[in-house]
Parts: C-alpha cells; sequence; structure tokens
C-alpha cells in the first residue's frame, strides 16, 4: 500500500510539471494563419475560343427536360452565353409512353443512348 501512494504521488508530480513544461512552450506551437486572397467569382462561361457542340438525351416523363429552350437549362444558359460557339440538340420523345415494339423512345442507339466508345463508328477510324 505504501508503495502504490508513493508511486501515485511521483505520477501526480510527473503530470503537474508536464503541464508546466507544455504551457511553457506553447508560444512555439502557435501556427501563423495564412489568409488566402479573394478571388473573383465567375457568373457565366468564358469563350473556350472553339465551337462546341452537346447532345442531350431526355427521357420520357422527365420534369427538367422539358425547361427554357428544351432541354437542360445549363445548355440553354451556355448557349444564350456564348450564342456563336456552342450548339446543342436534344432528342425527346414526341409523347409520354412507354417504348415498346414499333414504338421506340429515347431510349435506343438510333437516338444515341449507345456506350461512347460505340458511338465513334461514324468517324471511319
Amino acid at each position: 500500500m505504501k508503495m502504490s501512494a508513493r508511486a501515485l504521488s511521483i505520477l501526480i508530480v510527473a503530470i503537474f510539471i508536464g503541464s508546466i513544461l507544455t504551457s511553457l512552450t506553447g508560444d512555439l506551437n502557435k501556427k501563423e494563419q495564412i489568409e488566402l486572397q479573394d478571388s473573383e467569382v465567375v457568373f457565366e462561361a468564358t469563350s473556350p475560343g472553339h465551337n462546341v457542340f452537346l447532345q442531350y438525351i431526355s427521357s420520357d416523363n422527365c420534369y427538367y427536360c422539358y425547361t427554357s429552350g428544351g432541354g437542360s437549362e445549363s445548355a440553354h444558359n451556355l448557349k444564350m452565353s456564348n450564342p456563336d460557339e456552342f450548339v446543342y440538340i436534344t432528342y425527346s420523345s414526341a409523347s409520354y409512353y412507354s417504348p415498346g415494339a414499333g414504338a421506340p423512345g429515347t431510349n435506343d442507339a438510333r437516338s444515341g443512348n449507345v456506350a461512347p466508345i460505340f458511338a465513334m463508328d461514324h468517324l471511319g477510324e
């Protein structure tokens, strides 16, 4: 019992000395905060310097597919900000229906719904 009281007192003294040393070295551990410069926020797309073509495929019963200009609102906004350099085509179904035999919707290869690697056949590579 005497030994455990002695060990406990040594532990308490070590913690006390450690806390004093920590408070003395606190100034050495301060890190300077580097403030970042404010960057200008871009609110519209800049000109890419070349023509851009986008193919947009909509789905049946798609709420967002029939927004301003037909198709994606982002594509429409890009067209309005860069009218001479941006072209987009929207494939959409003629009506709301479930595609079946003889009545294909936009979910087929003819409408462009193919894996990107297979869409390169028309380039003749």
